[in-house]
């Protein structure tokens, strides 16, 4: 019971922003069809602050489900499109929460106007192509390939005779 109280700690702890970090403000700018930094990783706690840069018209920020996603999902939205200057600041519900943030500029998705937050140590499978069902299988059959390859390697050797 104490190992498992242990683990549960562990678990919470290294989950968990670490009180006193000092956290970082990321700014993504919003220009005319285009974010200044479309894949964001940021550490839970950081902050994130979109500014619309001069000559910047008629731009939102709204959240949707995956990158190929172009609908709002309900989640984030900086409201109805804006101009320069403006600015929005993500709220820190989602700088807090591990994962995976998507967002488009609605107005602008045909212009392929979209990015994602990354918050903590995530790994973005669907974009990398890996599925998680390939990792968990990757995952199964390593073990039967290294013993494999020690049984092999710990069968004893002919010895072939080479003459002088």
């Amino acid at each position: 019971m104490r190992l498992l109280q242990i683990v549960v700690l562990i678990i919470f702890l290294s989950s968990s922003p670490v009180v006193g970090q000092d956290s970082v403000n990321h700014v993504i700018e919003v220009h005319n069809n285009y974010f200044s930094e479309p894949d964001l990783r940021i550490n839970p706690g950081d902050t994130v602050t979109f500014v619309w840069m001069e000559g910047a018209a008629f731009h939102n920020i709204a959240q949707v489900d995956s990158s190929s996603d172009i609908e709002y999902n309900g989640g984030f939205r900086s409201g109805d499109p804006q101009s320069a200057p403006f600015s929005w600041e993500l709220p820190t519900d989602y700088t807090q929460a591990i994962g995976i943030h998507y967002y488009v500029c609605e107005p602008h998705i045909a212009n392929g106007m979209k990015g994602k937050i990354i918050v903590g140590d995530v790994v973005d499978t669907a974009e990398s192509g890996t599925s998680l069902a390939s990792i968990l299988i990757s995952l199964a059959v390593i073990p039967t390939l290294v013993r494999k390859r020690v049984l092999r390697s710990s069968k004893p050797q002919q010895e072939s005779f080479q003459p002088y």
